[in-house]
């Protein structure tokens, strides 16, 4: 079985933690206002080949880190090398959101860019060309 690390970064209630619970089957506290993961959680999904390290990290606006949760973050992409990078950008503030995307561009090539809310930017008018 194939080991893979994958981890998932944002800025802080772009929905990271409401991803890991979906993947992982698990129960990270979720709320409607930042700052609510202030370490990082991990879990093992199998899927096919593959036995997946997922893990969620608090949030972070760039890779300059200043709260101990950023540097946490930070920390974590820079010295653990994740395979791959889930980026998760907000729909609704996505021009701000899109800044830390750019700043893990720049590091890796390694990264799958995951944009949430969807549907409440459609339901206030925003439409996504994801092309």
């Amino acid at each position: 079985m194939k080991k893979i690390t994958v981890a998932v970064i944002g800025q802080p209630n772009v929905g990271k933690s409401t991803l890991f619970n979906v993947l992982t089957k698990g129960h990270v506290i979720v709320t409607n206002w930042p700052g609510t993961t202030v370490s990082k959680n991990e879990g093992i999904i199998k899927y096919g080949n593959y036995e997946v390290h997922l893990v969620d990290l608090p949030g972070i606006y760039g890779l300059t880190a200043f709260t101990l949760e950023e540097k946490i973050s930070r920390n974590f992409i820079v010295e653990e090398n994740p395979d791959v990078i889930v980026v998760l950008v907000d729909s609704l503030t996505l021009i701000r959101t899109l800044y830390l995307a750019l700043d893990i561009l720049e590091r890796t090539k390694r990264v799958v860019i995951g944009v949430t809310k969807v549907d409440e930017a459609h339901s206030r008018g925003i439409h996504i060309n994801f092309e």
